[in-house]
């Protein structure tokens, strides 16, 4: 993970990047899926509702292979004073986050944490990066395990300073 330490609101401090081998990987395995389930579709047309929900679902993956191909060229950036990814979209406001979690029973991503929000926010989800549900952000899927602990630790810690200056 690349830390970049800096007292201007601009400046990234933290960079979460996507593995490229696992971009590659969980791509490719959802195509393989996808073209199985439509190939099964067509071995089974004496059920007609099955082999249509099926090539439904075949081509939901194969959709869903090219979205998160295309939402993983992105990276997961802490600013003093929010959560980006490197398109410009807001994950998280600073002032809007109230912990973090990063524990082995948390609800969160596949290798990655779940920054939990004060406020509610709209729902996104961008497929092996992250995404946010309510007062819920996750963070994770295609991420490197390392890089997302060291985000974590390092805005956890951002955290526990904002809560000692407040009641200091």
């Amino acid at each position: 993970m690349r830390v970049y330490m800096s007292q201007g609101s601009a400046e990234v401090q933290a960079r979460i990047t996507p593995s490229p081998a696992r971009r590659i990987v969980t791509t490719l395995l959802l195509l393989v899926i996808g073209g199985l389930l439509i190939d099964s579709s067509f071995a089974n047309m004496s059920q007609v509702t099955f082999a249509a929900l099926t090539f439904l679902f075949g081509m939901l993956s194969i959709g869903l292979a090219f979205m998160m191909y295309a939402y993983t060229r992105h990276s997961i950036e802490l600013h003093p004073q929010s959560v980006k990814s490197s398109d410009g979209t807001v994950l998280a406001e600073f002032e809007n986050i109230s912990g973090i979690e990063i524990g082995m029973l948390a609800f969160k991503p596949a290798s990655g944490c779940t920054i939990k929000l004060h406020n509610s926010m709209p729902a996104v989800w961008r497929v092996g990066l992250w995404w946010r549900y309510g007062r819920m952000v996750g963070i994770g899927g295609c991420t490197p395990k390392g890089e997302v602990k060291q985000f974590a630790t390092l805005l956890q810690a951002q955290l526990l300073n904002k809560s000692s200056r407040d009641q200091g």
